[in-house]
């Protein structure tokens, strides 16, 4: 019987939207229209979040700590340690930069060459926990291209560049041999004569765009002539040459994986204890990758606002139209009610017919967005626009739920009326 009566529902809905052709496609208009704008927003958002999550696997972020002019509050390695310790960073680095002759070598000239003087032989050493941490890595100016970078607790190894390497004929595994000598750039309190002797362990390549050699540049400032050492190299040199506390003089740098944790990181930074962070240079470079994912976050949003103002829009529209067609149907409810029909059952046949319509525009949308998104990506800039069987499920459930309400909501008012009215109530 019940079997029956569902049947019956099914049949009248049916006959109605053959009946009322011209309504019906007005109504397949809106959801076929709703259907692709809500499908393409969601499948151009999904795109969107994953070129944000990408940008923040690439980016490096980083939280540096150097000191100022002020000789009592030093990076030291115990800050670095502790910092790691409450920060949990994926890698942090210290480093120090010292300057050695290499008699043995000849660098890339610059500006000393040309003059004929003892500093054209002066090489920038950059002695760091990890190499892969060092700032011009970092920023894409140099990349490694053979053998591996300088690890923490390497002891005399050096990574060295490919013009450097070419012009001496050197490879993995030969030594270098820098010597401290009594030019100013060294800062020599003691040690004048001695030498230290590093296992090159990689080669690096200068990006063309970052290359500086210049016979106007001084030696030590040329790339390609940079030295990157371990740590406990540039703390013998900052100890016996020097004669200074072990410190990082140019700072420690926390390798932080997701950018959008920076801001937590300098908090728990600065609540460590025993610090006066305000004799500190502490910098971020969320600004950076505020820069780069700008343009992405805020095609985000307006994606989202759009799908916002759409679904707002979609039920205003929806329920003002069903509400006056449901009015013009009174007639017809009587009809149904005189026949035995319960105003469940009417309003059940109602939700039937729209759901009907939005099913068969939902399936002739689901191709048009599925190559339109394509389309729409390479417009946007957006890479990986993709209708996901996901999305559809979702949005077609979704789809059901809201014209079902929206029907509902639009039959409210002509339900509560009492059905005697109904049957006496003019179209």
């Amino acid at each position: 019987m019940q079997r029956n009566k569902e049947k019956g529902i099914l049949y009248h809905a049916v006959l109605y939207i053959k009946r009322k052709k011209s309504r019906s496609a007005i109504l397949v208009g809106i959801f076929f229209t709703l259907s692709v704008l809500v499908l393409a927003g969601i499948t151009l958002t999904d795109a969107v979040e994953n070129s944000l999550e990408e940008l923040r696997k690439q980016f490096y972020a980083c939280l540096t700590v150097e000191r100022t002019f002020d000789d009592e509050n030093l990076v030291t390695p115990e800050l670095g340690k502790t910092a790691a310790e409450v920060i949990k960073p994926k890698k942090w680095s210290g480093t120090n930069t010292f300057y050695l002759s290499m008699q043995e070598l000849s660098l890339i000239p610059g500006k000393f060459t040309s003059e004929g003087k003892e500093e054209a032989h002066t090489a920038r050493m950059v002695s760091c926990t990890e190499s892969v941490l060092g700032r011009e890595f970092t920023e894409g100016k140099l990349k490694l291209t053979e053998g591996e970078h300088i690890q923490r607790d390497d002891i005399g190894k050096a990574v060295i560049s490919e013009e450097l390497a070419a012009a001496n004929g050197l490879k993995i595994g030969d030594t270098i041999t820098g010597t401290v000598t009594d030019e100013m750039i060294m800062r020599a309190r003691s040690g004048v004569g001695n030498t230290y002797n590093f296992q090159i362990v990689g080669i690096f390549q200068v990006d063309p765009e970052a290359d500086n050699t210049s016979p106007q540049r001084a030696e030590t400032e040329i790339l390609s002539n940079y030295v990157y050492v371990d740590e406990k190299s540039g703390m013998d040199v900052q100890r016996d040459v020097w004669q200074e506390k072990t410190e990082y003089a140019n700072g420690i740098t926390l390798w932080i994986e997701d950018p959008a944790l920076l801001t937590g990181a300098l908090e728990k930074l600065q609540s460590i204890p025993g610090y006066n962070w305000d004799s500190y240079f502490i910098n971020t470079n969320n600004a950076e990758y505020d820069r780069a994912s700008g343009p992405l976050t805020q095609m985000e949003r307006i994606l989202f606002l759009m799908l916002a103002v759409v679904l707002a829009l979609g039920t205003v529209i929806l329920t003002i139209i069903l509400t006056m067609w449901n009015q013009e149907r009174t007639r017809e409810m009587g009809i149904f009610l005189s026949m035995g029909f319960s105003k469940g059952k009417i309003m059940r046949k109602l939700i039937v017919e729209n759901l009907l319509i939005f099913a068969g525009s939902f399936l002739i949308a689901v191709p048009v967005v599925f190559f339109g998104v394509r389309f729409l990506g390479s417009v946007l800039d957006i890479s990986g626009a993709i209708l996901k069987a996901g999305n559809v499920f979702v949005v077609g459930v979704g789809g059901f739920t809201f014209c079902a309400a929206v029907t509902a909501l639009s039959s409210v008012k002509i339900m509560r009326v009492n059905p005697k009215e109904i049957l006496v109530m003019p179209n």
